[in-house]
C-alpha cells in the first residue's frame, strides 16, 4: 500500500530589517482633570442619598418609585407589562428611554402619574424567527414614593482617611497616591501599545507563509473561547450578534483577521528570537511558575502540578522568549516610554508601585 498524506507545513517568515522600525510613539501624562476625575468618582462612591421633603423630581435626583411598563410586544409570545416595586431611580442615569425622565420631570412624594414614550431600537423575534431591531411605544405608570437629593462629602482629611482605610491620613498624601497610580496605569498602557505598534511593524516589514488549515484552526478555536465568554454573561452567539447588528459570516471573519494577526506575531517573534539568539534559563521559568503560583494561593498545590509539567514549563519558556524579542523590538523603536511623578519624600516609602491600598475607582 502506497499512502500520500497532505499536510500544513509549519508557517514560514521572511524578516525585514526590523532594526529600523519607527512607530509613532504615545505621549504619556497625567493631568490635573485626570486627578480630579478620581477624586469626584472617590466622592461618589461614598455620597449619601437622602430624602428631601417637599423636592420635585429633575435630572440629578433620585426616585423611589413604582413603575408599571407596558411595552408593546417583542414577538410573538412575548410579555406586555412589566412590574418594579420600590425600584431606586437615578434621573438621567437610567436605562429607560429619553423621554422616560422628561415624563417624571416636576413630580414630587406621593405623585401619580402616566405617560407613554417611543423606545427606540428594540431587539425583535419575528413570526418566522428572524431578528431585528425595531421602535415600540410604552406606556409607563409612576407612583413616586420618595425623591431624594445626592449629598458629597467635602475632600478634607478626614475623607482621605476614609477612603483608604486609614492608611492614609491626609488630602495631600491622598493626590500623591492618586497621581502615582495614574502615572502607573498610563505607563503600563504606553508600554502595551509601543509593544503591539512594534510588533505590526515588524510584521509589515516582513512576508509570511501560513497554511490556511492553521488559521482555520485558530479562528475556530477564538470562536469557541469568545462562545463560553458569553454563556457565561448568559449570552448566546445568535443573541449576540442580532445585538450588535452583526452576521454570522461577519463574526467569522473577525475571527480570521485576529488568527491570522496573532499566528504572524507568533511566527515573526519566535524567528527574531532565533536569529537575536535569545534564551530563556530554567530558573526564569522556574521564577514565572512560582510568580504564578502565588497569584492563585488556595489553589497552590494543583497549580504547581500543572504549571511543573513538562508540557507547561515548555509553554512558558516560549511566551518568556517571545517577550524578550517584544523588548528587543521595541528597542529598535526607540525603547519604551516613561513617565515620572514628582513626590515628597515623605512619603515615598509608602507610594509604591504595588499599590497597597486598594480603591473601587481603579
Amino acid at each position: 500500500l502506497v499512502f500520500t498524506a497532505t499536510v500544513p507545513l509549519r508557517p514560514e517568515v521572511t524578516l525585514g530589517d526590523y532594526t529600523t522600525l519607527t512607530i509613532e510613539r504615545p505621549k504619556l501624562e497625567v493631568t490635573e482633570e485626570q486627578v480630579e476625575n478620581v477624586i469626584t468618582r472617590l466622592k461618589d462612591s461614598r455620597a449619601e442619598w437622602l430624602t428631601a421633603d417637599g423636592a420635585k423630581v429633575e435630572v440629578g435626583t433620585m426616585i423611589l418609585a413604582d413603575i408599571v411598563m407596558d411595552l408593546e410586544p417583542t414577538d410573538p409570545d412575548g410579555k406586555r407589562k412589566t412590574e418594579r416595586k420600590a425600584s431606586e431611580i437615578i434621573i438621567g442615569e437610567n436605562g429607560f428611554p429619553s423621554g422616560f425622565d422628561g415624563g417624571v420631570d416636576g413630580m414630587v412624594a406621593g405623585d401619580h402619574r402616566s405617560f407613554a414614550v417611543i423606545w427606540q431600537g428594540v431587539p425583535t423575534t419575528r413570526e418566522d424567527g428572524t431578528g431585528g431591531v425595531e421602535d415600540r411605544e410604552a406606556l409607563f405608570t409612576v407612583t413616586v414614593h420618595e425623591v431624594r437629593i445626592k449629598h458629597v462629602p467635602e475632600v478634607d482629611d478626614a475623607f482621605a482617611h476614609d477612603v483608604t482605610g486609614g492608611a492614609i491620613g491626609g488630602v495631600d498624601a491622598l493626590l500623591e497616591d492618586i497621581r502615582q497610580r495614574l502615572a502607573f496605569e498610563a505607563t503600563r498602557h504606553g508600554h502595551t501599545e509601543v509593544e503591539n505598534l512594534a510588533v505590526d511593524a515588524a510584521i509589515a516589514l516582513s512576508e509570511f507563509e501560513i497554511p490556511k488549515a492553521l488559521i482555520d484552526l485558530e479562528a475556530k478555536y477564538l470562536a469557541e473561547e469568545e462562545r463560553v465568554s458569553l454563556e457565561q454573561r448568559r449570552i448566546t452567539v445568535e443573541r449576540y450578534l442580532q445585538l450588535t447588528g452583526q452576521t454570522e459570516e461577519s463574526w467569522h471573519a473577525q475571527h480570521v483577521e485576529t488568527a491570522l494577526r496573532q499566528i504572524r506575531a507568533r511566527s515573526l517573534l519566535d524567528a527574531i528570537a532565533e536569529k537575536e539568539g535569545v534564551l530563556v534559563s530554567d530558573a526564569e521559568v522556574d521564577a514565572e511558575v512560582d510568580a504564578t503560583i502565588a497569584q492563585y494561593p488556595k489553589d497552590a498545590r494543583e497549580s504547581r502540578r500543572e504549571l511543573r509539567s513538562k508540557d507547561a514549563r515548555r509553554r512558558i519558556g516560549a511566551t518568556l522568549r517571545r517577550h524578550k524579542a517584544i523588548e528587543k523590538l521595541v528597542g529598535f523603536a526607540g525603547g519604551y516610554p516613561t513617565l515620572s511623578v514628582t513626590r515628597s519624600e515623605e512619603h515615598t516609602s509608602e507610594l509604591q508601585s504595588q499599590f497597597r491600598i486598594s480603591y473601587a475607582v481603579f
